[in-house]
């Protein structure tokens, strides 16, 4: 088994997926939580490896995953790669991301001493599952691919331990409409 554990929240979105296999052909033995039961035993299979998988949609798994996961050692990685974007105003969404810059940011200066690094990585639109609902005059082709997203977290997993990437912006190198 290996020592490198990460944990990825959101394993049943299609970023998720993407994250978790690469993750696991870095080595990374997983721990894959998610609301999609049937999403997650994909990722997981398309993972391969050493997987334990958290349908978080069921009540009361939560308490018991953490166990689980704490269980396995000490955590190397976590992704955190739930999210939905709808199209609908962004005012809200914009609002938390600056927030969780800010949150990650501050807890990247309280952790670093002792040699954990807190990234965030921001992609802007991603051609992705999860409920995305994108308007017809959209050209999905044009947009992010969930591997993109998983290329800069392994940028960052793989990082030397002297620097810390500490936030990535990801955006469509062309315009989407």
């Amino acid at each position: 088994m290996t020592d490198r554990q990460a944990l990825v929240v959101g394993a049943s979105s299609d970023i998720g997926r993407a994250v978790a296999v690469e993750l696991a052909g870095l080595g990374y033995a997983l721990s894959l939580w998610g609301r999609d039961p049937a999403r997650l035993a994909a990722t997981a299979r398309a993972a391969g490896g050493a997987v334990d998988v958290v349908d978080l949609a069921a009540s009361g798994t939560l308490p018991a995953a953490v166990a689980q996961v704490a269980d396995r050692g000490p955590l190397a990685a976590v992704v955190y790669a739930a999210g939905l974007f709808d199209w609908a105003p962004a005012d809200a969404a914009d609002a938390a991301k600056h927030g969780l810059a800010g949150l990650s940011r501050a807890t990247f200066l309280d952790v670093r001493d002792r040699g954990v690094k807190v990234s965030l990585v921001s992609p802007g639109l991603v051609a992705a599952g999860a409920g995305l609902a994108a308007p017809a005059a959209r050209h999905p082709e044009r947009l992010l691919a969930p591997a993109d997203v998983a290329a800069a977290v392994r940028f960052v997993v793989t990082f030397p331990a002297r620097g810390c990437p500490t936030e990535i912006r990801l955006q469509p190198q062309h315009s989407p409409d």
